[in-house]
């Protein structure tokens, strides 16, 4: 879980098991299970922020201009 420090979020640095793997090879990312249980929880975290941004920004981000 990601800490609140007053303004920002600590994100909790997360590491994915692909240096030093044996297994490792061209392509892999697509089939490697440990690899889609990390990138799953990475797009999770990534939205999470990108959520907390968008509402710290009041929406500007989504705003069109004119």
């Amino acid at each position: 879980m990601a800490k609140v420090n007053n303004l920002f979020v600590v994100s909790p640095k997360i590491n994915s098991d692909c240096i030093g793997c044996s297994k490792r090879h061209v392509g892999c990312h697509a089939t490697c299970e440990s690899y889609l249980a990390y990138r799953k929880t990475l797009d999770e975290l990534n939205a999470k922020e990108r959520e907390r941004k968008n509402i710290a920004s009041n929406g500007y981000f989504e705003r069109k201009r004119y």
